[in-house]
């Protein structure tokens, strides 16, 4: 079971909490991969040699979990790596308010061993997937679809599970779930 840690280092309050978990996680021998923003924050030398490293998609890919330090926004952005694959994210609240990160790091070791011990409770989530052109991008809260710099409306064809819904002529659509219409 590999976790794959991402981390929003523009949070200062990760700054002294980051280290010590790694450490802990080492200790513990968990297989774990961090990605390469870490390094910004990481300054003990012995400690980032015990670490892999990667670029946050691929991490995203080779991990079973995904663990996300920051807030609400590091773990949109984590969603939106995950994509459809359904790999559980933790998030892990190290800013203010927190709505949809479940742990305080004082909580961090120990629901971190729960979770390495399959002691959860999953939340499903819906995720929506946007394709243009030849591209795909997913999101957990809402897709904003805007025309840009031209003063022309757009048309937006819409399908939900592949299933035609409506042709859109206007500035912009947006396009929530759930969890991003709170």
């Amino acid at each position: 079971m590999t976790f794959g840690i991402i981390v929003n280092v523009q949070k200062e309050n990760v700054v002294p909490i980051l280290p010590k978990f790694l450490t802990w996680l080492i200790e513990k021998k968990y297989d774990f991969v961090v990605d390469q923003d870490a390094k910004k924050i990481c300054k003990d030398k012995k400690l980032l040699d015990k670490i892999r490293f990667e670029e946050e998609e691929e991490l995203a890919k080779r991990s079973d979990y995904l663990i996300s330090f920051g807030g609400d926004g590091t773990l949109l952005m984590t969603a939106r790596l995950a994509g459809d694959s359904g790999k559980p994210i933790l998030g892990v609240n190290v800013g203010k308010l927190g709505f949809l990160t479940e742990v305080e790091t004082k909580e961090l070791e120990q629901a971190f061993e729960r979770v390495s011990a399959k002691d959860y409770h999953l939340e499903q989530r819906m995720v929506l997937e946007a394709r243009w052109d030849s591209n795909v991008a997913y999101a957990l809260n809402d897709f904003v679809m805007v025309r840009g710099e031209t003063a022309r409306f757009i048309k937006i064809r819409t399908e939900v599970d592949g299933e035609f819904l409506n042709n859109y002529i206007a500035d912009g659509l947006i396009v929530a779930t759930p969890t991003g219409s709170t």
